[in-house]
């Protein structure tokens, strides 16, 4: 019993750390049991999807659109954070939907990413495409005086668009198709033409008919133009039709 009491008085420090490293293996192991506990109350996420239909979205510019995601297994998603990337902009939100107004026209691309503390899964990659609508159609803008067998150039004033597709009717059976406000044509017989093009673009169309007088060569004839009034905030019209007026015509 002395030679005990002798080495406890000769080494107490040895006894005293002893006990505090079995305490902080006890708290250790206390934490790390109750960390694995609340991982056992998370879902292994399987998959999450853009609740949209097919791989393209078509957006009217300033529109805004509330976008939807759906995780495998449903109840997953109240423990997950969303990852929003919209063409590299990113952005974070607790709940699985996500806002956003398109200001801009072009081609964008958006997808989402669900994590929780044990897993994490990627969306789909959606393609959305923002379009203006088709407004402030004038007029066409065509040469004064149209003669037979010559070909003519036609241009279509158009303040706002995007996209547009534009198919004309030149009023004599024949038909056209182009990606640009201008277009060329040439009339084989003269005479009063009701000259239509329609624009279209996938948010919007509208159509403007012009009255082109077509006469024979050598005859030069000046055409009446016409008026096209802007809203009230413009200071004063302007011309569309032929691009000059003889005085006979002039409007008063």
């Amino acid at each position: 019993m002395w030679t005990t009491m002798v080495n406890i008085r000769l080494w107490p420090g040895n006894v005293i750390d002893a006990l505090w490293l079995t305490y902080a293996i006890l708290c250790s192991l206390s934490q790390a049991s109750k960390a694995s506990a609340g991982l056992a109350d998370y879902h292994d996420l399987r998959s999450v999807h853009l609740l949209e239909e097919g791989e393209n979205l078509v957006i009217p510019k300033g529109g805004r659109k509330e976008f939807h995601a759906k995780v495998d297994p449903p109840e997953a998603a109240d423990e997950c954070r969303f990852l929003w990337s919209l063409s590299g902009v990113n952005r974070t939100t607790y709940r699985p939907s996500f806002s956003k107004e398109f200001r801009e026209t072009g081609v964008f691309h958006l997808s989402v990413r669900a994590e929780n503390r044990i897993s994490a899964v990627d969306s789909q990659r959606l393609r959305i495409k923002v379009v203006e609508e088709i407004h402030g159609v004038r007029g066409v803008v065509y040469p004064t005086s149209v003669q037979v067998n010559r070909r003519w150039s036609f241009t279509v004033l158009v303040n706002h668009g995007s996209d547009i597709t534009y198919h004309w009717d030149f009023g004599d059976g024949k038909t056209k198709v182009t990606r640009q406000e201008k277009a060329k044509h040439r009339y084989v017989a003269p005479g009063e033409y009701l000259l239509k093009v329609v624009l279209r673009n996938l948010v919007s169309e509208e159509t403007v008919t012009e009255r082109v007088f077509v006469l024979k060569n050598g005859i030069e004839c000046d055409t009446p133009r016409i008026i096209a009034f802007y809203p009230e905030d413009q200071t004063r019209p302007r011309e569309v039709g032929p691009q000059k007026a003889s005085k006979d015509f002039g409007v008063h």
